[in-house]
């Protein structure tokens, strides 16, 4: 399973069918067209010994792990994701050093653009938040093994990570799915629906969603309606909240 199948090329090529499906939902097209991006990164504790882990103890504690960087695109769907030894703080090169002092001639540039624009302001606050939702629920995820990662090499890393990625493309993508159907029926009933509160809706909701027992894998024909939940009454209690 492990030569066939947990390779990047196979988290790519599997991904690929959530991004499209993401961008042609209604919802998250008001989100965004997608071509606006987002990188940052989440922190994983690497308890094994690891030439690839670092310490930190302001994230690590007394033990050392990697970085998570993984950018993410207006629409609220992961596009691509790289492990790093620690923090990128804590991996310098002469390389990175060059590149950095170069990168501040447009470093200043967005200050300032940031800084006489509101709308831009806001656009990167919303994708800050949206980024950190998501590494919120790739925490929730990632609950094995008291979600650290147990894998000694950086391959093994990236293998763990960008299954992690796929899953977390998937929930949101289901999220995705039932938000639309539930702003669907309330602009159907004369509810008023307004996109400036749509934009602060995002897809990483998590509380329905059981990480523990058993999995299924059935592909469920979303986009031909087959596989769909109905939609609970909000004047029902819900049975699974009792």
């Amino acid at each position: 399973m492990y030569q066939n199948y947990v390779r990047p090329e196979c988290h790519a090529a599997a991904n690929a069918p959530l991004i499209r499906g993401q961008a042609g939902i209604p919802t998250a097209t008001l989100w965004g067209g997608g071509l606006v991006a987002a990188v940052d990164g989440t922190r994983f504790v690497v308890p094994v010994r690891s030439i690839d882990a670092r310490p930190n103890p302001k994230y690590f504690g007394r033990k050392k792990g990697v970085t998570w960087l993984n950018m993410i695109n207006d629409q609220g769907v992961g596009t691509a994701g790289i492990v790093l030894s620690g923090t990128p703080r804590d991996s310098p090169t002469q390389l990175g050093d060059a590149l950095a002092h170069f990168g501040r001639i447009f470093k200043t540039l967005h200050v300032l653009s940031y800084v006489d624009r509101e709308q831009c302001r806001r656009d990167i606050k919303r994708m800050r938040n949206l980024q950190e939702e998501r590494h919120r629920l790739a925490k929730y995820i990632c609950h094995g093994r008291r979600g650290e990662l147990r894998e000694k090499y950086h391959a093994g890393m990236e293998d763990q990570l960008g299954a992690l990625g796929l899953v977390v493309n998937c929930v949101a993508l289901w999220n995705t799915v039932y938000l639309d159907r539930i702003l669907a029926t309330l602009r159907e009933s004369g509810y008023p629906v307004l996109d400036e509160d749509v934009l602060r809706i995002h897809p990483y909701w998590y509380a329905h969603i059981n990480v523990h027992g058993h999995y299924s894998f059935q592909p469920l024909q979303l986009a031909e309606g087959i596989g769909r939940r109905p939609l609970r009454d909000p004047g029902h209690a819900d049975p699974d909240e009792e």
